[in-house]
């Protein structure tokens, strides 16, 4: 019991390997927008290779998030991953801002700043960083093989107890 009289988070969740909703939630989430950025960054066109390492390494922080047993370094790594990509979609959302056609520049510069990438990319990467972000501070979902149905179970196992 705590000073005012409420069990401990320990006590509360002692499983924190079960998958979490939320966790799930912010992870598909994710997903959905890493896959949306890899559709529009696979239009002919576009051949810039910042947002596809940027693709690459947001799936790798979601892998680490929904892969059984990674623990605490997993989740670790994957907040460093999203990190990085959502500073560096914040930065290639502000160069498009910046080369955006109210702003008088050359061909060279908007060329430069992104005239030949999707433009919805960065802001898909940067709010999947954000949403991979999120998950990892929470206590860590590890979404097994069956993770929703797991869940559901303990759950409902929970409120019986």
């Amino acid at each position: 019991m705590s000073v005012i009289g409420h069990p401990s988070a320990r006590a509360e969740h002692p499983d924190r390997t079960a998958p979490d909703g939320l966790g799930a939630a912010l992870i598909g989430l994710g997903v959905l927008g890493i896959l949306g950025s890899a559709v529009q960054l696979a239009a002919p066109g576009s051949a810039h290779l910042l947002p596809w390492g940027a693709t690459i390494l947001l799936a790798t922080a979601a892998a680490l998030l929904t892969l059984p047993r990674v623990g605490r370094p997993g989740r670790h790594a994957a907040r460093a991953l999203s990190l990085i990509v959502l500073v560096s979609a914040a930065t290639a959302v502000a160069e498009h801002l910046a080369a955006g056609p109210g702003v008088p520049v050359g061909s060279f510069t908007h060329s430069w700043y992104g005239g030949g990438t999707a433009p919805l990319a960065p802001g898909l990467l940067g709010q999947s960083a954000l949403l991979l972000l999120l998950a990892s501070l929470r206590a860590g979902p590890q979404l097994g093989r069956f993770g929703r149905r797991v869940a559901g179970r303990l759950r409902r196992g929970a409120d019986r107890g």
